[in-house]
């Protein structure tokens, strides 16, 4: 089996990639939750639900998020009634939010409410949110701390970023089905995402990084041409002491990453590194891609 980490919407596209030609019930994947956001009442994780739309065939792959030709009725009318909603909840993907925050109302775990959502859907592939407590990230602008999807929405300038960080009420644990998938996974796939805000919060998670550094481990870096928020990483990066390039990302991931991929195109050298085609600008590209993962993990697999 192999697993992903998907922090985000790149990692989607490689995954639909992977889908190409590999079996569903031979991927596995854990969801970041470091979006997650209360709106209106109800539990927004977009990238986890950008996970479970897209294996369940719903998934809008022209924004890579919420669900393909929804409606936004629920949204405008409470617009109408000065209730402006911090993200744009289509309604089918809010009918999701309610029954997952029904769920855990009823004193479910994540990880339970999860599977129930995914078995409605028909997923045979095992997805896991990567911890039952809630945790989000925090970006500090011009001393303004915003919520990760409230910053990515206003897109303040480069220059505005002071700090990253996971924020909690108690360190996140990795749940025991984490755990276990991880430990029955041929490999491990770190997504192509902005490492502080969509990677570290896995790190923070007890029990990932041990589980991580016991598997065969490929992180790719989002330093790619044509690649979204280059910058914005960048600047991030720099905020943390580190270059702003695929270096920068490689040290922060080198503790628990076997193999480390960058673009071939990319002008930086990182020592040791794989250099791949990275783009995933088109399923096309996403499957080369996914493809050459794969043709690793196979020569990992027969060493």
């Amino acid at each position: 089996m192999i697993t992903f980490l998907a922090g985000g919407s790149e990692t989607c596209k490689l995954i639909r990639g992977m889908r190409s030609f590999a079996h569903d019930a031979d991927l596995a994947v854990i969801a970041g939750t470091g979006d997650g956001m209360w709106v209106s009442g109800n539990y927004a994780l977009p990238t986890l639900d950008s996970v479970l739309f897209l294996f369940s065939g719903l998934l809008n792959t022209q924004a890579w998020s919420g669900i393909r030709g929804d409606s936004y009725t629920t949204a405008r009318f409470l617009h109408t009634m000065g209730r402006n909603e911090p993200i744009v909840v289509g309604d089918r993907e809010r009918s999701v939010q309610i029954a997952r925050s029904d769920l855990l109302a009823g004193g479910m775990s994540l990880t339970a409410a999860t599977e129930i959502i995914a078995g409605h859907f028909g997923i045979v592939s095992p997805i896991l949110p990567m911890s039952d407590d809630e945790v989000h990230v925090a970006v500090e602008c011009d001393g303004e701390w915003l919520h990760l999807l409230a910053y990515e929405r206003m897109q303040p300038p480069e220059s505005a970023i002071q700090r990253v960080v996971p924020v909690f009420q108690r360190r996140p644990s990795a749940g025991s089905k984490v755990i276990a998938c991880l430990e029955e996974s041929e490999a491990v796939i770190i997504g192509p995402e902005n490492p502080l805000t969509r990677i570290l919060p896995f790190l923070c998670c007890e029990g990932m990084r041990e589980a991580l550094e016991d598997r065969f481990v490929i992180a790719i870096s989002p330093f790619s041409p044509r690649a979204p928020r280059r910058d914005e990483i960048g600047a991030m990066l720099r905020t943390e002491g580190l270059a702003p390039d695929s270096s920068g990302v490689h040290r922060l991931y080198q503790n628990i990453v076997d193999v480390f991929v960058q673009d071939a195109a990319e002008p930086v050298e990182v020592e040791g590194a794989m250099r791949l085609n990275c783009g995933l600008t088109s399923k096309g590209k996403a499957e080369s891609l996914a493809w050459d993962l794969m043709a690793v993990i196979r020569q990992h697999a027969g060493a």
